[in-house]
Formats: structure tokens, C-alpha cells, sequence
């Protein structure tokens, strides 16, 4: 899960995904321009040269290709202990496909022929693929998922890949190839395993404080462990730094939007009004 975290717990996958997918959406709002070339994601200028673009793309890679080493060395059979290991590595490769596939290539409702990323499904570095297509690419996700699902006996929470991890991730692919049957399917697979249950208000209220483990929705979770993955003052660095300052650590520089805002509001009972913690700035005259 390495390079799902990232180095010291930031720049990596999970966060250049985060803000690849959120910052060009209409949920947050940025206080300023920035130098970080995530600031073209917000503004929609696309570019080449883009480094958290690149850094996506080369931590995604190395995530892949560290996946089909596990899966070409180990061998399936020898115990569920390994076929679990085995499995989580398919879950790996194809939740890394899968999000590479949203990010580059169009969605599977405008043209399943249209270009998406290599399959890379080898340790080979000389093996350098071309381009597959959209619905290549949801065919290997989808095989890997069913492979993943058939391994996995072993549930070791929601930090570790896992049978109905990989149901649920089936379920969101089936979503969004508008196979509502397939979908529906694979996640009453995910609701009747009886692993999972929703959070009471007053625990959804206080959800993004709760660890994964104590999230009983929590099905499967990147998680940074403080002094080990984010070691020192390297939470400054983290996703959710840029969204806040805590006691001094963050740059506080994105904030719910106002279209955001007004939605939430048509509602006063809305939970998500918890998640936003107004800042005010005292004017001096």
C-alpha cells in the first residue's frame, strides 16, 4: 500500500486522486491562486506538464507493477493466508486501474471504443504497453475483481483490501457502466455480509474524526498512521490540511463553495453542516 500513501503520508496516489477528482468539481471553492500545480485542476487548465498529473501517473504504475510481482511470485493454493495476500493485490491493481480509467479516459457511457490507460499486467520493464480501450480496461478491472473476491477469506478491517471490498468496488463498476442489476447485486452482497452498518446521526456527525476501525461504515480506507506514516510535522502535508487549520497545522486554503452551501442548507437537519466549521476574519474598523 506504499505508494497508495505516498512518502511520509503525503503526495501520494490517494492524494493527487483526491484533488485531481475534487478540486474541478463544484463542492469546494479556493481562497487564492497557488504555485501547485493543483491549482490547474481547480481551473481547468490541462496541461501536459502538470506534476501532480505525472506523479499520478508514475505513483499509479508503481503501484500496479509492485502488485503483479506479489501476484507472479506468490502462488495460489498454499494457504488462505497467501491467497489473501494474492487477492489483495488484484483488489490493488484494479482499484488503481479503475481510477486511472476515470482520470484519462472518458466514461464508459460516452464510447466503450474510445482510448483509456496501458494494462500494464506484468513486472517486465522492458513490457511497455499501448493505450487499451475503456472497455478493456473495465474488463480487467472486472476480472480482477472476481479474481480478488475468490481469494479473500480474511477480513482484517477496513485498512486491508477484502472480499466485500472488492464487491463493493464491483458494485460502483457495474455503476458505472449503468448495469444496475450488477450493481445492485454486488452491493446487497457487501449489505448482507452483516460486517457493516450505518452510522448512528450522532456518529455520521463526527464522522470524518473517527479512525477507519471505528467506522462501521468504513468498508476499505488508505490509512495514515501518525508517527509512521506521517512522521513529525509532515501532517502539514496531508489531504485534509489544505481544507483546514487545527491548533496551527494547515494552510486552511479550500472551502465549501456556496453552491455547496446553499444545498446543504435546504435542509437544517443536514448532517454535513457538522463537517464545515465556519472561519471569520475581524475587521479592524
Amino acid at each position: 500500500y506504499v505508494f497508495l500513501k505516498g512518502d511520509k503520508g503525503y503526495d501520494g496516489w490517494s492524494d493527487d486522486l483526491h484533488r485531481m477528482s475534487e478540486y474541478s468539481g463544484d463542492n469546494v471553492m479556493i481562497s487564492g491562486g497557488t504555485t501547485d500545480h493543483l491549482y490547474f485542476f481547480y481551473n481547468y487548465q490541462r496541461n501536459p506538464n502538470n506534476s501532480r498529473a505525472n506523479r499520478f501517473w508514475r505513483n499509479s504504475y508503481r503501484a500496479i507493477v509492485g502488485a503483479n510481482r506479489v501476484i507472479e511470485g506468490l502462488g495460489e493454493g498454499v494457504s488462505a493466508e497467501q491467497d489473501q495476500v494474492i487477492g489483495e493485490n488484484y483488489y490493488i491493481r484494479a482499484l488503481v486501474f479503475f481510477q486511472m480509467g476515470n482520470v484519462f479516459g472518458r466514461p464508459y457511457n460516452q464510447g466503450a471504443s474510445n482510448p483509456s490507460v496501458p494494462l500494464k499486467l506484468t513486472s517486465d520493464i522492458e513490457d511497455l504497453p499501448d493505450r487499451n480501450t475503456v472497455e478493456e480496461v473495465y474488463d480487467q478491472v472486472i476480472a480482477d475483481l472476481s479474481k480478488a473476491e475468490a481469494l479473500m477469506t480474511i477480513n482484517n478491517g477496513p485498512s486491508f483490501a477484502s472480499r466485500e471490498a472488492a464487491q463493493a468496488l464491483l458494485s460502483r463498476v457495474y455503476l458505472y457502466m449503468e448495469d444496475n442489476a450488477k450493481a445492485i447485486e454486488y452491493a446487497d452482497k457487501v449489505i448482507n455480509s452483516g460486517r457493516y452498518n450505518l452510522l448512528s446521526s450522532s456518529q455520521f456527525a463526527v464522522m470524518n474524526t473517527l479512525a477507519p476501525e471505528s467506522n462501521s461504515e468504513a468498508i476499505f480506507s488508505i490509512t495514515l498512521t501518525k508517527g509512521i506514516d506521517i512522521p513529525g510535522d509532515e501532517d502539514w502535508f496531508t489531504i485534509g490540511s489544505f481544507y483546514a487549520n487545527i491548533d496551527g497545522v494547515g494552510w486552511g486554503e479550500m472551502y465549501a463553495s456556496q453552491t455547496y452551501l446553499e444545498l446543504i442548507d435546504k435542509n437544517p437537519e443536514d448532517l454535513r453542516r457538522s463537517f464545515i466549521q465556519p472561519q471569520y476574519l475581524l475587521d479592524d474598523n
